[in-house]
């Protein structure tokens, strides 16, 4: 008995390629080769490749055999690269088209909606923590209106798709959230407070950026500090992440950090020893040298990200493998290898007090 099923999925199959978008861009490919090759046969090419394969023997009797195959070996390398090189180029000149097209909708959807919005809820923080006398005090709370309702991508184990794939300078997850990230192309919401405040959607860097800026609007100046983290191996440190946090000028001199992340962390999560009001130790804010949320084997550098400054010797329980390392880290501030990185201008008081 004949099977029909077989000539079904045969047909389903050939309706599905005339059914793609591309079908008439790989016809016109498949169209140009062949007339190309019929064009070549007309030129009786037979006579060029015996020309060339001529060429190739006379070359290697005057210069050697050995000496010809590294030479057109570099030439073949040289020409192959080109040419990939060149591909790449194509989706990569798309990806900036769409991603610029994503930043003039998006720019339209910030005017109107993001930062109005934003900059409601935020000076609304701003006024509620202004007469909290208590430093510590007013730090948590700004933190707490952050980190509520936030979605790390760590403490969630978020997955994320991407709206412009391979550039990925925007992505979102499940409920629709928007993340604006630092890429290859331009992305100018990249850790801006009202577009974290509007999306909660984020990780370390997203968290001490909105908090930075909050802070700033209450009186303090603050600066971004970033830890290199990984592992060691006899002394030679093996970066594979990075983790962003705040300093607080708490006085004239005095620098104290506040990791808005680890006080999520304590009070967000479900295993948190802090959460529903609990007793627990404070980790997320204090002198330097009290700062030990990761273990020293963990830590390859600490140092501010809007100088490069190396601050390793001012957090001494992360510096105890540092001060033993073969190799410092000396990697520039401005290296996009962190994957949430946090803007390094500094929000200084004086700006905004002119903005008022």
């Amino acid at each position: 008995m004949f099977d029909t099923s077989v000539i079904v999925g045969i047909s389903d199959w050939i309706i599905q390629i005339f059914n793609n978008p591309l079908f008439p861009f790989y016809f016109s490919i498949i169209f140009l080769l062949i007339i190309g090759y019929l064009a070549l046969r007309k030129l009786n090419y037979q006579v060029l490749l015996e020309s060339v394969n001529k060429w190739m023997i006379d070359e290697k009797v005057r210069i050697g055999s050995k000496r010809f195959s590294i030479f057109f070996f570099i030439v073949t390398i040289c020409v192959v690269v080109s040419i990939l090189i060149f591909l790449a180029l194509i989706p990569i000149n798309t990806q900036i088209i769409n991603s610029n097209a994503l930043n003039d909708y998006f720019a339209i959807k910030y005017q109107n909606e993001i930062q109005p919005q934003s900059e409601l809820e935020i000076n609304r923080i701003v006024n509620e923590v202004k007469p909290i006398s208590n430093i510590s005090e007013k730090f948590e709370k700004i933190a707490e209106w952050e980190t509520k309702n936030f979605t790390d991508i760590y403490w969630h184990h978020v997955i994320m798709y991407s709206l412009n794939p391979y550039a990925n300078s925007y992505v979102y997850e499940s409920t629709g959230k928007i993340r604006a990230t630092r890429s290859y192309v331009s992305t100018p919401y990249a850790e801006d407070p009202d577009w974290i405040q509007y999306y909660k959607f984020g990780a370390c860097g997203e968290e001490a950026s909105l908090f930075a800026n909050v802070t700033n609007r209450t009186g303090f100046v603050t600066r971004f500090v970033a830890l290199d983290l990984g592992s060691w191996y006899k002394g030679i440190p093996l970066k594979t992440g990075n983790h962003v946090f705040v300093e607080v000028k708490v006085n004239e001199n005095d620098w104290y950090f506040f990791d808005p992340t680890v006080y999520g962390a304590d009070h967000v999560l479900n295993e948190s020893p802090c959460k529903e009001g609990k007793p627990c130790r404070n980790r997320w804010f204090g002198r330097p040298d009290q700062y030990d949320y990761f273990s020293p084997d963990q830590v390859l550098r600490v140092y501010l990200l809007d100088t490069n400054e190396d601050i390793s010797k001012r957090y001494s329980k992360l510096s105890i493998y540092i001060k033993n390392s073969k190799i410092p880290m000396r990697i520039n501030a401005g290296n996009m290898s962190i994957p949430h990185f946090v803007n390094v201008r500094n929000f200084q008081l004086e700006s905004f007090l002119n903005q008022s």
